[in-house]
């Protein structure tokens, strides 16, 4: 019996470190994606319309490498839909 609750306790404590670790990813992907969106906005007004294209193209690579498709939509969304991160 104390071993099974020990097995237990671990597989608890693992559990809730998963989760942590999955709400601070979020949370740096969004609080990221957040920011380069405001950086956009502000620098929109200002670009020539070949600078703003490229800008656009940069920003959706590094969405992509921050865990958001097209969309923008985050880790969040594709985990509780059961998609694998890449």
């Amino acid at each position: 019996l104390t071993h099974r609750m020990q097995w237990l306790r671990d597989q608890v404590r693992a559990h809730v470190a998963r989760q942590a670790v999955l709400r601070i990813a979020t949370l740096w992907s969004e609080l990221t994606f957040r920011r380069r969106f405001a950086e956009r906005q502000q620098h929109a007004a200002n670009d020539e319309p070949e600078d703003h294209i490229q800008r656009d193209v940069e920003d959706m690579d590094q969405d992509d490498n921050a865990g958001y498709d097209e969309n923008g939509q985050g880790w969040r969304r594709r985990l509780e839909e059961g998609e694998e991160h890449k």
